[in-house]
């Protein structure tokens, strides 16, 4: 629970969560030879994601056996790499009448079985404001993350524990590196991701915060602050 001063109000910020009945437990990838390091999201992240292309490409180069994943929204400067494979694809949050067949999102994501995921974030006042969402859906599907060291995640991961931050592109290099030529380290990441998000972000336990904070509220309505 966070709790924000703005002069003259009373404001609460509830954290994201994760509905893990809805998510199941985490895939681990089957793969023994290839390594995919992976990244989801809209078509307006090209800003983000310009900062790992040039150390992405690097990465590629590199390691024979690594290909970068991109869903969603793919920019151009990422679609001329022979080891980088696109989708643009939309998967809904959960199954309804309208699309019973349908695959979920989580699904999805956890069916990709990425060894890696990235979440790149331009420092900046609106990405500040922004949460931490990505950080918490790849570590639910069981998937160790790099991101940028930008408030949303700086303030959710510790760097080296349950996961990695980045804001150079040698970080993003070498970092990328390191999970790649160490799998211990990456079980070991996606470990206490997993174990983290379900002890701090599970629906069930944010959800007693709402409970509270709008039991308070119905208590103190009409009363002056």
């Amino acid at each position: 629970l966070i709790k924000e001063k703005i002069p003259g109000k009373k404001t609460v910020c509830m954290p994201n969560s994760i509905d893990f009945q809805l998510w199941g437990d985490p895939e681990i990838p089957n793969r023994k030879r290839k390594i995919h390091i992976g990244w989801i999201g809209g078509a307006n992240h090209d800003d983000d994601l310009k900062l790992i292309e040039k150390p992405i490409k690097k990465v590629l180069d590199k390691y024979k056996n690594v290909e970068f994943h991109c869903i969603h929204g793919v920019p151009n400067f990422l679609k001329d790499h022979p080891k980088i494979k696109y989708e643009i694809k939309f998967y809904p949050m959960t199954n309804n009448r309208q699309i019973k067949k349908a695959v979920t999102y989580p699904q999805k994501l956890k069916e990709y079985r990425w060894d890696i995921a990235i979440a790149p974030l331009v420092d900046n006042e609106f990405n500040r404001a922004k949460s931490n969402l990505r950080y918490l859906e790849y570590s639910a599907a069981g998937v160790p993350t790099v991101a940028s060291n930008v408030e949303p995640f700086s303030e959710t991961i510790t760097n080296g524990e349950n996961g990695f931050l980045a804001e150079t592109e040698n970080d993003w290099e070498d970092q990328l590196s390191y999970l790649i030529e160490k799998k211990e380290e990456r079980l070991r990441i996606r470990e206490n991701a997993v174990k983290f998000v379900r002890e701090k972000f599970d629906v069930l336990s944010v959800s007693e915060n709402y409970y509270d904070f709008l039991s308070d509220t119905v208590r103190n309505h009409g009363q002056k602050s």
